[in-house]
């Protein structure tokens, strides 16, 4: 509920909650409090009646008096975060990897399905075929030849090649 005497908050919380709300409101505001002719307590950033003092509150932060044993945990939790950081972008760095390298494959894949498929049409088409031996002269593919180099053709299109 919002007080009639400017933009203040009203609250009837005991102090000890309203002041473990407020560390956010804390960040260089100052937070006033003042009392109503009915006694009911307010709180705001601004004062909006006469009455109102300034309320100190207390900043949790690490003075020369910390706790040693805290300080040394909260060390350990940094550490801790440091090293499971360190380990997510390795494992981040780790995915992008392999899909680079299945994106490599995939693409490898394709120019060798591409080339087979060429090398299947061309081996349907009735001309005739040949190899070079090792001197440059043409070797021509019998037709039995031809028929087992279509079937092993077709045979890897099957097993490495969709579509």
């Amino acid at each position: 509920m919002t007080s009639s005497k400017g933009s203040g908050i009203c609250h009837s919380l005991p102090l000890s909650v309203l002041i473990g709300l407020l560390p956010a409101l804390a960040g260089g505001a100052e937070i006033y409090k003042w009392t109503d002719a009915d006694g009911k307590v307010y709180y705001s950033d601004r004062p909006a009646a006469e009455n109102a003092t300034a309320v100190e509150l207390k900043k949790e932060g690490r003075d020369s008096g910390a706790d040693p044993v805290l300080e040394q945990r909260r060390e350990k939790q940094r550490r801790l975060l440091q090293v499971m950081e360190e380990e997510r972008r390795g494992l981040e760095q780790d995915r992008q990897q392999q899909k680079e390298t299945a994106r490599q494959e995939a693409l490898k894949r394709q120019r060798l399905c591409s080339e087979m498929r060429d090398h299947q049409r061309i081996l349907s088409e009735q001309r005739p075929l040949y190899q070079l031996d090792e001197t440059g002269n043409r070797i021509y593919l019998t037709d039995d030849e031809r028929l087992l180099e279509q079937q092993r053709v077709n045979a890897l299109l099957s097993e490495n090649c969709r579509g």
